[in-house]
């Protein structure tokens, strides 16, 4: 735990340095850290558990910030922003994927996995540079929630 902790802290304040968002640093620590290249980390039930504990926070702070009134005015921009967001990786993905051999039901999986955004990340990103009290962030955040919301339903 501590080696993450410390790791998190380093790519956080790179990250500063840099002028990018916090949250993909953190991610690019923990890709190198993880089995896959490095191997410092396994991932475990202690991790597995933090990690949702996270997001649950992140979430949780983000409803804080949120206007509701602010959401249902611009649901219908956010709503044209999410179907966007779910027609076009549909689209490209499902395309390139059957055209590189795979059958029709694969293709269109591809397509809707990466149709799905990561809200807690949007969230993140929005908060870290302001932008999640705005109008555009609220189209945004509004938008992440109904393409992922869209996604499942396509997926399910």
């Amino acid at each position: 735990m501590t080696i993450i902790l410390f790791f998190s802290m380093l790519a956080t304040l790179l990250s500063k340095k840099l002028k990018i968002p916090e949250v993909v640093g953190q991610m690019l620590i923990g890709i190198i850290l993880a089995p896959s290249v490095l191997g410092l980390i396994n991932g475990g039930h202690t991790i597995e558990v933090m990690s949702e504990i996270g997001v649950i926070l992140l979430m949780f702070l983000a409803g804080l910030e949120s206007d509701l009134e602010v959401l249902k005015k611009n649901l219908k921009p956010s709503i044209l922003v999410a179907l966007s967001g779910v027609i076009i990786p549909i689209t490209i993905f499902g395309i390139v994927a059957f055209y590189s051999g795979r059958s029709i039901s694969t293709s269109l999986f591809y397509g809707i996995v990466f149709a799905a955004t990561s809200v807690s990340i949007t969230v993140k990103v929005l908060q870290e540079y302001g932008y999640l009290s705005t109008k555009a962030g609220n189209i945004i955040l509004g938008a992440a929630v109904v393409d992922d919301i869209l996604a499942i339903l396509i997926l399910s």
